[in-house]
Parts: C-alpha cells; sequence; structure tokens
C-alpha cells in the first residue's frame, strides 16, 4: 500500500510543479513559458483544470479568443467563482462578437470582485459599443473611481456624455482624459462618438492641429 502512494505522491507533485511555475511565468508575461509548463502539466493529468483554464487564459492574452472559448465557455466555467476567469471569459465573448454573452460574464466577475477597475472598465466600453450608453456610465466611473490616473475610461466617459447630448459632462471628461494622455486629442479629431463637440471652442482648443513639443 504504502509504495502505489508514494507514486502518487510523486506525480501530484510533479504536476502541481509545472502548473505553480506555469502561473508564476504567466504572471511574469512570459507566456510561451507558460503555455508549455501548462501543457506539461496536463499531459501528466489531463484532467487537470487549473493548468487547462490558464491555457485558456493565455489564449485570451494572446488574442486566440475562439480557441479560449472552447473551454472558457463551457457551463462549468459559466458557473465559476474565480473572478479572473469570468474576466477573460468575458474578453473572449467579446473577442468573437457574442456581446451579450461578455456582458453577462463581465457582471458575473464583478459580483464576485467589483473593486476592479479593468472589469468595470470593460464593461462600460462594451455597454457604450452596442448602445447602452446611459448603462456604461455607472461601470466607467467605477472604473476612474478605482483608478483615478484611467485616460482612456476618462475618454469613453465623454464619449457617452456626448451621445447623451451632454455637451458639458462630455467636454470635462475629454479635457480631463487629454490632459493625462494627449495622444487621444488626436485620437477625439476622428472619434464619431464626439462629432457632436467639434464646433464647440472648447473642443478646437483641447484638441489642436498639432501639439508644441516639450522640451
Amino acid at each position: 500500500m504504502g509504495e502505489p502512494l508514494m507514486e502518487l505522491r510523486r506525480r501530484v507533485y510533479r504536476r502541481s510543479i509545472f502548473k505553480d511555475i506555469g502561473l508564476i511565468e504567466f504572471a511574469d508575461g512570459h507566456f510561451d513559458e507558460a503555455e508549455q509548463l501548462f501543457k506539461q502539466a496536463l499531459a501528466r493529468d489531463p484532467t487537470h483544470q487549473t493548468a487547462s483554464v490558464q491555457l485558456r487564459n493565455l489564449d485570451v492574452k494572446q488574442g486566440k479568443f475562439a480557441a479560449a472559448l472552447h473551454v472558457l465557455g463551457s457551463a462549468l466555467m459559466l458557473k465559476s467563482r474565480d473572478a479572473r476567469t469570468l474576466f477573460n471569459l468575458g474578453l473572449a465573448y467579446n473577442g468573437v462578437g457574442q456581446h451579450e454573452q461578455a456582458v453577462a460574464a463581465f457582471k458575473k466577475s464583478l459580483g464576485l470582485a467589483p473593486f476592479s477597475a479593468a472589469v468595470q472598465y470593460n464593461l462600460g466600453t462594451l455597454l457604450l459599443k452596442i448602445g447602452d450608453v446611459r448603462g456604461a456610465l455607472p461601470p466607467l466611473r467605477a472604473a476612474i473611481r478605482l483608478n483615478p490616473p484611467f485616460s482612456d475610461a476618462r475618454d469613453n466617459l465623454a464619449a457617452a456624455y456626448a451621445l447623451l447630448g451632454e455637451r458639458d459632462h462630455a467636454l470635462q471628461w475629454l479635457q480631463q482624459a487629454i490632459q493625462l494622455n494627449r495622444s487621444l486629442a488626436s485620437e477625439a479629431q476622428r472619434d464619431e462618438d464626439v462629432r457632436s463637440l467639434r464646433s464647440d471652442p472648447d473642443f478646437a482648443a483641447m484638441t489642436p492641429p498639432s501639439w508644441p513639443e516639450v522640451m
């Protein structure tokens, strides 16, 4: 009895080592190394759920949304209690154009981790994209509250207010976004969502044809 038990423990240990080192490589941004380690963990145990899910999280990081949905989109993952997995599921659904499912996944993620600026931002941006402009306001505001220097969230909030016809609010948020990230000035000149602001002198002042060089 002792020997089979020791062998089982050795197998579990080796499998866990591959998974744990893979998680470290993933966190450090070494995606190729992490992928190989997760695959080695799965080769030793094809039922290893953590390694399988992390491989799909890597797919999301690398823009392989359809591949990610093959696992993350299963009924099991929809019931997941892991906020990051649900967030990545939302990104994957959004990446393949399944917007309703993406919104649901982001909301499930926020139910577990409401203080994630990234999830709030992605939910608000997606709602803005699919035309739920009023619904986009609370998550975008939350993203800014959680991450005050979040220029893109301010930019999208400006777009939402512009689409709602609230010019003063739109200009206020756009000015803040540009102060944090000057490249947003040129983007605003091309952004159809803020077209209604272009005739305003304040818009022209904050989006000049070219910024002076910083010495």
